[in-house]
Formats: C-alpha cells, sequence, structure tokens
C-alpha cells in the first residue's frame, strides 16, 4: 500500500518492481538515500493525501520532542504547545466524526465504537500530559458539551471524562457547571451531583455545594452525600443528623445511610440507636437483610438473643441480597443456635425455603443429605428452573442420578421424548444431553450398554425421517 503515495522519482528506484510489493524494509532503505529537503516534500505530500499519515507523525514529533526537551523557537514561541494542538485537533476531528454520527443514529459499529474509544483514551491522555493553546482547548470543550447535551452516542460516560480533562481554569469548571445544572434529562440528579462535586473538590466552593445540596434533598443520595460532607468537616453532628433525615425523608435507595449510621453508633456501642436502625429498615421496608446482617454481627458475641433475632431476620429478607443464599445461612443458623433453638426453628425455615425458592430448598435437601427427598420433589413435575437461572434443576438431579439410576433414566428419559416431539434443532440439542445422561447411567450405573442401544434404535424407528435429530444424535449410536 505504501507504494500509493510515492513520487514517480522515488518508484523508479526500485528497479520497476510493482510498488504495491514494496516492503518496510526496502522503503527505509531508499529513503536513506535522499537529502531532507526531499524527505520533507514526500511527508508533506503524504499528509496531504491521507489524515492518517499526518496524525502518526504528529505522535512521532510529540514522542521525540517530548524525550529531547522543547526550544523556543526565534520568535520566543513554544514549538511543543503548537505540535500538542496540532495532534489533539487531528485526534478530536476523527472522534467527534464518529461521536456526530453515533448521536445521529443511536450508536455505531463495534468496530467505529471501539475506534472511538481509543480515540478517546488518547485524547484524555494527552490533555492530561501535555500543555495546549486555550482557543483549542475551550473550542473543544464547548463542542464535546454539545454532543454529550444530544446524549443519543452511547459515548456519554467517556464524553464527561473528556469534559473533565479539558478543565483548566475557574472559569472552564464553572462552564462545566453551568451546563450540568441547567441539563434536562431523565439523569437530572446525576448531573447535578456531578456539578455539587465540582464545586467542593475544583473550585473549592463549600458555600456553593452547601446551597445547591441543601436545594436537592429528595433521594436518599442527596441526604449521604450531604452527610459525608459534613463528616470531611469532622462535624460528625451534623452528619448524623443529616442522614438520620434521610432515612425519614429520603426516597429510592437508602443503603449508604443506613450504613454510614450503624458504622457510627456501632462505634458508640449504643445498642438502643442499632436496634432502632433495624426497625427503621422494616418501617421503610427497605435494607432488612443488609441491617439484620449488620445486627447480627455487632450482637453475636455479647446478647444472643438479638444476635438470634437477627438472624431470623436476615433469613426471611435474605432474598434481597444478591450475594447470600439460603444454604449459607442455613448453614450459619445451625451453626449459632443453641441445639434446642435450632430444633426449633428448623422445620418453619425449610417449609419457607420451600414455598419461595424451591431450587434451593433441593440444595438444603442435598446438603442434609436427604437425596430421596430431593429425588421426589424432581419427579413431581411441581420444581423448575427460574427463568435466571436455567439448567440448575439439571445440575441437581446429576448430583443424585448414581443413587437412583432407574428413577433418573425414566425422567431424562420422557424430557428427551418430550423434546423431540416439539421439533428443531435446539430442541434436539437439549434432547441429546438428556439422552448422554441415559447412556451414562446405561453404562455405567447398570451395566447395560445393549439396553440403551436397543432404545436408541426403536427411538429412531420412530422418527426415521428426523435428519437433524440423528445429527445431534450422532456420538450415541
Amino acid at each position: 500500500m505504501a507504494g500509493r503515495f510515492l513520487p514517480a522519482e522515488l518508484k523508479g528506484s526500485f528497479n520497476d518492481q510493482p510498488t504495491a510489493n514494496v516492503t518496510p524494509q526496502q522503503l527505509k532503505k531508499e529513503l536513506l538515500k535522499h537529502d531532507r529537503q526531499f524527505l520533507t516534500e514526500l511527508i508533506v505530500a503524504a499528509i496531504s493525501r491521507k489524515r492518517e499519515f499526518k496524525t502518526a507523525i504528529l505522535e512521532k514529533l510529540n514522542e521525540k520532542i517530548s524525550a529531547q526537551g522543547a526550544v523556543p523557537d526565534a520568535n520566543g514561541d513554544e514549538p511543543k504547545t503548537k505540535l500538542n494542538d496540532e495532534l489533539l485537533t487531528s485526534y478530536w476531528k476523527e472522534l467527534k466524526k464518529i461521536v456526530s454520527k453515533s448521536n445521529q443514529y443511536g450508536g455505531c459499529p463495534p468496530k467505529e465504537e471501539n475506534k472511538a474509544y481509543r480515540l478517546f483514551d488518547k485524547v484524555t491522555t494527552l490533555l492530561d500530559k501535555e500543555v495546549f493553546s486555550d482557543d483549542l482547548r475551550t473550542g473543544i470543550l464547548e463542542e464535546a458539551t454539545v454532543e454529550h447535551q444530544t446524549g443519543n452516542s452511547g459515548f456519554d460516560d467517556a464524553l464527561m471524562d473528556l469534559l473533565n480533562s479539558l478543565c483548566v481554569y475557574r472559569s472552564d469548571w464553572e462552564y462545566l457547571i453551568d451546563y450540568l445544572e441547567n441539563k434536562r434529562s431523565g439523569f437530572g440528579s446525576y448531573y447535578q451531583e456531578l456539578a455539587r462535586q465540582i464545586r467542593k473538590d475544583k473550585l473549592r466552593d463549600d458555600e456553593g455545594f452547601l446551597q445547591s445540596a441543601r436545594a436537592g434533598l429528595q433521594y436518599g443520595t442527596n441526604y449521604h452525600e450531604l452527610g459525608m460532607f459534613y463528616a470531611e468537616k469532622n462535624d460528625l453532628v451534623q452528619a448524623v443528623a443529616t442522614m438520620e433525615q434521610g432515612l425519614v425523608k429520603g426516597e429510592g435507595r437508602l443503603d449508604d445511610l443506613f450504613d454510614y449510621l450503624f458504622d457510627y453508633h456501632a462505634r458508640q456501642k449504643n445498642d438502643g440507636a442499632v436496634d432502632r436502625l433495624l426497625q427503621t429498615a422494616h418501617n421503610r421496608q427497605t435494607y432488612v437483610a443488609g441491617m439484620a446482617d449488620k445486627a447480627f454481627g455487632y450482637y453475636r458475641d455479647t446478647h444472643y438473643e438479638k444476635a438470634k433475632s437477627a438472624l431470623l431476620d436476615k433469613f426471611r429478607h435474605v432474598s434481597e441480597l444478591s450475594t447470600t443464599t439460603y444454604l449459607d445461612l442455613y448453614r450459619k443458623a445451625e451453626a449459632f443456635l443453641t441445639e434446642g433453638d435450632w430444633r426449633t426453628e428448623e422445620p418453619g425455615w425449610l417449609a419457607f425455603v420451600a414455598q419461595h425458592r424451591p431450587l434451593e430448598h433441593l440444595e438444603l435437601l442435598l446438603y442434609k443429605g436427604e437425596k430421596k427427598a430431593v429425588l421426589d420433589r424432581l419427579l413431581s413435575g411441581n420444581v423448575r428452573d427460574e427463568w435466571w437461572d436455567k439448567g440448575r434443576l439439571d445440575k441437581i438431579g446429576r448430583r443424585i442420578q448414581e443413587e437412583f439410576p432407574e428413577e433418573m433414566i425414566a425422567h431424562y428419559w420422557q424430557k428427551a421424548t418430550g423434546l423431540i416431539d416439539l421439533a428443531g434443532r435446539e430442541n434436539y440439542a437439549k434432547a441429546a444431553s438428556y439422552l448422554k445422561e441415559v447412556q451414562h447411567l446405561y453404562t455405567h450405573s447398570l451395566r447395560q450398554p445393549d439396553v440403551f442401544a436397543a432404545r436408541i434404535r426403536d427411538l429412531g424407528n420412530l422418527h426415521p425421517k428426523k435428519r437433524a435429530l440423528w445429527d445431534e444424535l450422532a456420538g450415541l449410536v
């Protein structure tokens, strides 16, 4: 491809060979024969043909000058700034083209998206390391703000990072704050919070932050933000009062408020406050499992009855916690409760889980070694996979199939034939997976491989024309 951009006098130096086949090594060897004037003209010609060439050359020059140290020219100007401006302009023009098009169409192909993120990284890295002319920087700041305001590109987070990198002076940050505070979108509260953080962290404008934060008290996150400001100023009384107010008035997520207040009162060994927090979680019907877990940890070594109560509370609300299973909690209760209390509580726990989480109930029965009870529930057909956890029931079945090979063979066969009757490649593939389990049990558990072979032949006689099915069963026949 390099040959497309070679001038005639350079092409002739390669003994009339096709220039499309010129290797980089050959090209470098030939270029070294020419003087600086010719090479300069060659570079300018290449730049005029292809924007990528200009960017690549600017990047190389930037690296070299950075390594050597910039020297002012005869007019006292800093050549590095001019070079930085050229390179930043080159990056931004290419990036803006992708972002603008994505805003127009609501996204872009993966290849363009990956290219855009590479350019975002290059631009922000360059902005963080180098110095630029104010006119260019503020011009890009305004253009990037327009693209962010459109909000249809899918690059909003990356654009927000870019806007932050473009701000240097107080006037830049004030411009960004004004934009965020007046932005109209479904995420207005989020942008208001960003504006407040800039006031506090970049402008050190505590009064401005407080005025905005107090005016924006609606959600739990707003109260937490204001409370943490007071905490950072070591005004813990005001911090606690603000967060307590948020538990009463705040909307939406309150987890951070509960966490801060619990940690504060736990350090003070204030049992009454800890109990009130757990009751407030019940009253607000939110974060009960989280607060119960904290209360259990707080009381487990000092107050058995309160710890037990908190553990039971967590059990009844454990579905709120994505990282905790009923089996985890069952083991914890089994280890913590007295033998008498556990005998009293366990039947109720098992019944509750059987009603609300049938699959997890099977896991509990497996943990207890009650495999026959698992088999009975599995064969009843009353337990099904959750939509978000497909395949879990089959995994449970495989854990008991060696103990009950005949029953599981009948179960798998029924599943397989039902799927075959539905037809379709996907159903045939799933049916094949069940029949592989049947083959395994006949071969290794019952030692009857001939019986399996005969049943597969009979199945073939029932469906002789389903070629897609036999493609899936090829390894079993």
